[in-house]
């Protein structure tokens, strides 16, 4: 048998009317000419909400929007038209007709219910379940299960319980038994209380014997033991002595045969080192670099140096330096490169240091004389800082011979002049966090314009005017040892 729960006619009516409120009121607001048809429109739709018994909250929010819509700003009583206050007839009504006792009725539908104007009202809902003969069966049998389960479980629990009231008998009994042998067990307490006293007062009179003979026996080892103390003490202090009165002897054999010569090593030593406080060894601001020159052609029968190979130039080919204005950045990153090429060593001071000042003659424009310093220059700090160089150099690009300036493998400058010319370099010297960053600063230089006819006259010049480095900044000699790229 099968419940089934249908929506009412009450229902269906109340959800109709809401519709028809806001249809009727959707279709006649698009077609206002006037603020007193609005105010009409919107007074319609006031009094069709009313009416209905239970109203849907899309209607309330459709209602909402006309009344906060455009007629919010008419004035609808200026236009003629009275607005619905939310009192129908029928209310008024039944506030005159107030019923003594509360009256439901219904017909076509709907429910109507009248009740004393003082009375509460309270609303509930009931909602219906529906339930098939098959779930109230199921449930049933499911219940029945539970039952003869818990029925079970009681018969296999019984014989437990009684055994454990058989035990609980059988101890009451036990404990009944002991508590007549209460007074026996006092009685024999009180004699071994009695046996404990005695034994106390014997152990105390044997301890009090045996303490005198204790206390004499320790005064005898203490005696025992110090005449030994003493007796060892004297032994030690013989081998002691003996032992220093042989070190005394030793040491003065050492001075006599190493602290003296080594005294004169250290005056020695520190001659030498005085003289080195002037060097880059111990002054770090001492100006010190790596440099040579070299040719690229020899136009009698050789040709091109090394067969024109890059291993001795720094990574550049002799026809590179020679005729294609090969530039100082383009040398090889590898430090193996600049550690073959600048091979010498060259030193300076705060008043500057020439480098190359060399003329030749030659009877073609093949090939070209250059001239290279090599500065490796250490950052103390951890902020970039500024080195100011003065030099004067010679490149001329007409023979492909640039002079050029290049700053950890980056191009910093490069150019070409006749004659010889004159450069106020600033470069930028970086650092790290460490404060210990080593830059690498590379200068070359070119032949000049040739002069003469045939027989060409040329020179090569590289001299430093000023080559002092700031505090923060020092001169590194590492050209022995360091490895890796320059870059």
């Amino acid at each position: 048998m099968l419940k089934t729960v249908v929506l009412s006619g009450l229902a269906a009516a109340v959800l109709a009317q809401n519709d028809r409120c806001v249809n009727d009121y959707t279709s006649a607001v698009i077609t206002v000419a006037n603020n007193r048809e609005l105010c009409e429109v919107v007074n319609d739709f006031l009094v069709c909400a009313n009416a209905v018994r239970n109203p849907s909250a899309a209607l309330l929010e459709a209602l909402q929007r006309a009344q906060n819509g455009p007629v919010s700003n008419v004035d609808c009583a200026a236009e003629g038209v009275d607005m619905f206050t939310g009192e129908s007839a029928a209310d008024a009504d039944a506030v005159r007709t107030d019923v003594a006792a509360a009256r439901i009725t219904t017909g076509d539908g709907t429910l109507n219910v009248r009740a004393s104007q003082d009375a509460p009202i309270t609303f509930k809902r009931a909602a219906l379940d529906r339930v098939t003969m098959n779930e109230i069966e199921t449930a049933a049998a499911e219940v029945n299960t539970l039952v003869n389960t818990a029925s079970s479980n009681w018969q296999a629990r019984n014989p437990v319980l009684t055994d454990m009231r058989a035990k609980v008998s059988q101890v009451t009994t036990e404990m009944n038994d002991a508590n007549a042998n209460v007074d026996s067990l006092k009685t024999q307490i009180d004699g071994v209380s009695d046996l404990v006293v005695l034994t106390q007062q014997q152990t105390a009179d044997r301890l009090a014997a045996q303490q005198t003979q204790v206390q004499s026996d320790l005064d005898d080892a203490t005696v025992a033991i110090q005449q030994l103390l003493d007796t060892k003490l004297a032994q030690i202090r013989s081998t002691v002595q003996s032992q220093y009165k042989k070190l005394t002897d030793k040491q003065e054999e050492l001075i006599e045969k190493v602290v003296e010569p080594l005294d004169d090593v250290d005056a020695a030593g520190g001659l030498a080192v005085n003289k080195l406080t002037t060097t880059h060894f111990n002054d770090k601001k001492a100006i010190v670099y790596r440099w040579n020159e070299w040719h690229t052609y020899n136009n009698c029968c050789v040709g091109w140096f090394d067969g024109n190979n890059p291993r001795g130039f720094g990574g550049r080919h002799p026809s590179q330096w020679g005729d294609g204005n090969a530039l100082a950045h383009d040398m090889h990153p590898d430090m193996k490169y600049m550690k073959r090429l600048f091979s010498k060593r060259g030193y300076g001071d705060n008043f500057g240091a020439t480098v190359c000042a060399l003329t030749w003659e030659m009877p073609h424009s093949t090939d070209d004389r250059r001239c290279g310093a090599f500065f490796r220059i250490k950052n103390t700090g951890t902020s970039a800082k500024n080195w100011n160089v003065q030099w004067h150099w010679t490149g001329w690009h007409g023979w492909g011979n640039y002079a050029s300036l290049a700053v950890n493998k980056n191009n910093h400058w490069h150019g070409e002049c006749y004659s010889m010319c004159y450069r106020n370099e600033n470069i930028n010297i970086p650092a790290n966090s460490a404060g210990n960053r080593i830059s690498s600063i590379a200068f070359v230089t070119g032949g000049s314009g040739p002069y003469g006819h045939y027989n060409h006259h040329r020179m090569v010049y590289l001299s430093f005017q000023k080559l002092d480095v700031p505090d923060g900044l020092e001169f590194v000699d590492d050209m022995e040892t360091v490895g890796g790229n320059w870059r």
